[in-house]
């Protein structure tokens, strides 16, 4: 096999943020379920590891994040390596390495990934997102071979991963792109996955007249509609990687155990919670004492097709007084305002209803600034597991941040220069959507209209010439100017103005107030 291992190395792949990498939730997630964090408290130093950075998007943004930690990101791709220490030079980060390795090297001596001066790495968290998955099972043992032995005992490894049975029906796209991958030029990456979506819907019949494929995979038809949402980089890096292999559950836990890697959490808050699952699902679950065929039972019956999984090297579990300790010092603050009519959260066994009222309390007594948990409690009468339930569904939703008061207003500077920094690049056409929260730990989802908004009204601007400033530069990068209020593209010129001069009224009143309450943008 050549020096790629059957992975899709043709091309870069995207570059995105992925808010369940952050230590701040990932520490959370563990306590939720007893386990030690990472950290013995948010503002520590610590040590980070990325394996599988890509293009090193994600990782400075953490690093821009925390000061206080030291990351290395790791890739097999020269080009995302290249990529990767170009953006950290113009982001001026000097608390994030990228190092170009493969992980059947590396599982073999771990040492280059040591700090200098070191013989042994000891990070205290790594992550691996999406990439198990992907690669040849060799690749995917050398994964977790690099994982454990890079960890220091207590530390923890976030995985995430396709998995079954949600990936069932699209075991079939990815055969057929298999064959067309062998008839076609690998310079048009698109065509073999177009051919193959092409023929699969083809072999599903009309709704009407459903064929046994059909029957078989009623979600297939709507998957591969979705397809044309996808970026070009991601199918690519999806489907035409020769190890593709999603897991179930069970297959993939077993295989972390072999190498002391112990499962502690789920990164998914909304599902941290049993208590939430249907009453039927419950039922079942009560009769497993497995905790690992229970975590199969609920992939099964929630059609499961993505998880984020949390291992700890060593299990070290806090006593409940330890939790109940470190739980009512965690501070929150609100992210997204005004309260909602109803809170309806999302989660893969269907969506949870709150109770409008308790949730609308909550997020009032956190109107004039974070506040622990600990004084929370009396908000809403309540238990304090509820209160955390309640919390973590907050959070899930992005009504709520992680607040991390004098370790975020440390980073604040260091995230406001790297925001600048990658809103010139997005307007050059990079292609980069999330900026640093420093307050929250967090990148948030920040478009490139409304950076360009906030850097017309940072520069004086308003009313038609920021809207039309706007227009030009959407305009010249290839991007849709504006969509009506039912989505659609608007052509005319004269309405496109119209409609971004209202867009920018709105984002000034109410979006960039948030955005510079979290720290994205000076006050």
């Amino acid at each position: 096999m050549s020096w790629d291992h059957g992975y899709y190395s043709h091309a870069a792949y995207t570059s995105g943020f992925y808010r369940e990498m952050a230590p701040g939730w990932i520490d959370l997630a563990c306590l939720i379920k007893d386990f030690a964090p990472g950290r013995p408290s948010d503002g520590a130093a610590f040590r980070y590891l990325d394996l599988g950075c890509g293009t090193g998007y994600g990782l400075c943004l953490l690093a821009a994040l925390h000061p206080e930690g030291e990351f290395t990101g790791v890739d097999f791709l020269p080009t995302h390596i290249a990529q990767a220490e170009r953006l950290a030079a113009e982001l001026q980060l000097n608390n994030v390495r990228f190092l170009e390795a493969d992980f059947l090297v590396l599982a073999q001596n771990v040492s280059p990934l040591a700090p200098p001066g070191a013989t042994a790495p000891r990070f205290d968290y790594v992550a691996a997102h999406g990439v198990a998955t992907w690669v040849v099972e060799p690749v995917q043992q050398a994964l977790f071979a690099t994982a454990a032995a890079s960890l220091r005992p207590g530390g923890l490894f976030y995985c995430s991963y396709n998995c079954f049975p949600g990936w069932l029906g699209r075991t079939a796209l990815h055969q057929l792109v298999s064959v067309e991958r062998q008839r076609s030029d690998t310079a048009v990456p698109l065509e073999p996955i177009q051919k193959a979506s092409a023929t699969l819907a083809s072999l599903l019949g009309d709704a009407d007249t459903p064929t046994t494929l059909a029957q078989a995979c009623p979600g297939l038809r709507a998957d591969l509609a979705l397809l044309k949402q996808f970026p070009p980089l991601y199918l690519s890096q999806e489907y035409a990687n020769d190890g593709w292999q999603p897991l179930y559950v069970q297959q993939l836990h077993e295989r972390c155990r072999a190498h002391k890697l112990t499962y502690a959490a789920t990164a998914h808050f909304s599902e941290l919670f049993p208590q939430l699952l249907p009453e039927s699902l419950r039922e079942v679950l009560s009769q497993e004492a497995n905790p690992t065929v229970r975590e199969l039972l609920v992939d099964l019956a929630t059609n499961k097709c993505f998880r984020r999984d949390i291992f700890v090297l060593g299990e070290c579990r806090l006593s409940p007084t330890a939790r109940e300790e470190r739980l009512a010092a965690l501070q929150v603050r609100l992210q997204d305002a005004p309260p909602l009519e109803n809170y309806v959260f999302s989660a893969s066994y269907g969506d949870v209803t709150g109770e409008p009222e308790a949730y609308r309390a909550l997020e009032v007594a956190l109107a004039d600034g974070p506040q622990p948990l600990a004084a929370l409690i009396g908000v809403w009468p309540q238990d304090p597991e509820a209160l955390i339930t309640q919390v973590a569904l907050l959070l899930a939703a992005g009504r709520l941040g992680l607040d991390r008061g004098a370790a975020g207003e440390a980073a604040i500077g260091t995230c406001q220069r790297v925001n600048g920094t990658i809103a010139r690049l997005a307007s050059e056409g990079e292609g980069y959507g999330s900026l640093a929260a420093a307050r929250v730990g967090q990148a948030i989802s920040v478009p490139l209209r409304e950076q360009l908004l906030a850097s017309g009204l940072h520069q004086g601007l308003g009313g038609e010439l920021l809207a039309s400033c706007v227009q030009a530069s959407l305009s010249t990068l290839g991007f849709e100017v504006v969509l009506d209020p039912e989505g659609q593209p608007v052509s005319d010129p004269q309405q496109q103005l119209s409609l971004l001069v209202e867009a920018a009224d709105v984002f000034g009143r109410e979006r960039l107030p948030q955005l510079k309450a979290l720290g994205v943008y000076p006050l």
